[in-house]
């Protein structure tokens, strides 16, 4: 078996938009590729304040978010949870969820995606 590794520092992340084009700092939703290997993939999510992700799901992977800096709320099937800065979610593979900036600042949220429990 061969690993694939792939890795950025934050700075050199670029972001983008769900058609995958390039987005500038005032670009209202941006995700770029942090980390990436053969098990885990770790993304950036940056949310302009009362931004929104709307829903999405993954079928082949869980989802871990965690928060570096300012508040979100993540929504999945009519529940709903605020993650304060350096707070985290476990969400199961195929479960639906969005998230919203709540904060007065540009929030940055890290998406991990990982093999299913």
């Amino acid at each position: 078996m061969r690993n694939h590794v792939f890795t950025k520092q934050r700075r050199d992340v670029e972001l983008l938009d769900g058609e995958l084009r390039p987005v500038g700092k005032t670009a209202p939703v941006g995700l770029g590729l942090l980390v990436s290997t053969d098990h885990v993939t770790v993304g950036i999510l940056r949310l302009l304040p009362s931004a929104v992700k709307g829903y999405s799901e993954t079928r082949d992977h869980d989802t871990i978010l965690l928060t570096t800096d300012n508040s979100v709320v993540v929504e999945r099937r009519g529940s709903w949870e605020v993650l304060s800065r350096n707070s985290s979610s476990y969400i199961c593979r195929g479960m639906p969820y969005s998230i919203r900036n709540i904060s007065p600042a540009p929030a940055e949220v890290y998406i991990i995606l990982v093999t299913p429990c």
